[in-house]
């Protein structure tokens, strides 16, 4: 049985031995891609509440899982992973000297979400063969839910037209070529966009996988929208950089996952919470009948009366 390829950035690291890796198996881990702070960093803006009716940047829900694909509007940390040199000696080294940003997303997922057997090199649900790599970076330790590989099978993926593929076609078909990229807090698992993969199934409560997901094309025309925080650039911006993150050109993608089902994707507890909100915000709506329909001077009295803070009325 073919193993994963494994390497460690503490170590001297052969950029040469990683392309030859991900060219032979279709995918590699390397062990120490980033600080634990950096983890933490990034894991952070996966925890809290969803913000709503909020200028902020915040995460959706899918069940259970949350993704943050706007993370490089608040993460510096996030920022300068995507950006990190080893990133970029990486990319082009297996992609040529031309590479462009497609995607990111900070993500978490717990034993109800899982993702299915499939292949990245697709727009929207639609299959192409663009060439790119896709650098998942886990910000916990990860065995049970970490993600699965068919090795090799990027060489031969284009015989398949559609880009997903059952649980039971896989097994049967290419069980001796199944391997699991378990890694370390701060491991990173970097797999060409044409390899069949999938988010491993873990069992009962033990899945807790949180990691951040981004993918570097050699196609410079097409992207998901990029919001990003302008503090986090360096005061000279060169011009790879530049191409790299898509300035000045076309995103044209939706940014993924596409969902405002709010029925069919929040969490039931939150639904429950939301329930509560609402009742609590419809059983208020004569109150704001009352304060639409009072002069300001009585307005103003209240305020006094209650000693209650003025916004913008």
């Amino acid at each position: 049985m073919p193993q994963i390829q494994r390497f460690d950035l503490l170590k001297k690291l052969s950029f040469g031995s990683i392309d030859k890796a991900l060219k032979q198996d279709g995918v590699v881990v390397v062990e120490n891609f980033l600080d634990f702070s950096s983890c933490d960093n990034i894991a952070s803006i996966l925890e809290g509440e969803q913000k709503h009716n909020s200028n902020e940047l915040s995460f959706i829900h899918i069940n259970d899982a949350k993704f943050f694909s706007n993370a490089l509007g608040v993460s510096k940390e996030a920022y300068d992973l995507v950006t990190k040199r080893e990133v970029f000696k990486i990319s082009k080294k297996y992609l040529g000297e031309s590479i462009r940003l497609k995607c990111h997303r900070a993500y978490s997922n717990k034993k109800l979400y899982y993702f299915p057997w499939h292949t990245d090199n697709k727009f929207g649900t639609k299959k192409n063969e663009e060439h790119g790599i896709v650098f998942i970076v886990y910000l916990v330790d990860t065995n049970e839910g970490a993600t699965e590989f068919v090795m090799g099978s990027h060489n031969y993926s284009h015989d398949f037209e559609a880009n997903n593929f059952g649980h039971s076609y896989i097994g049967k078909k290419f069980k001796s070529q199944i391997e699991k990229a378990n890694g370390k807090k701060g491991s990173v698992v970097i797999s060409d966009t044409r390899t069949i993969h999938r988010g491993g199934v873990g069992s009962g409560q033990t899945v807790n996988r949180k990691s951040f997901w981004f993918q570097v094309e050699s196609n410079m025309d097409s992207a998901e929208r990029l919001l990003l925080n302008p503090e986090f650039l360096p005061e000279k911006v060169d011009s790879s950089l530049a191409r790299y993150l898509g300035f000045s050109r076309v995103s044209g993608l939706d940014v993924h996952p596409v969902t405002t089902d709010i029925g069919r994707v929040l969490p039931f507890n939150y639904r429950i919470k939301m329930f509560v909100k609402f009742g609590l915000l419809v059983a208020q709506i004569p109150l704001h009948w009352l304060r639409l329909k009072l002069g300001e001077n009585m307005k103003v009295k209240l305020r006094n009366l209650f000693r209650l803070k003025s916004d913008w009325n």
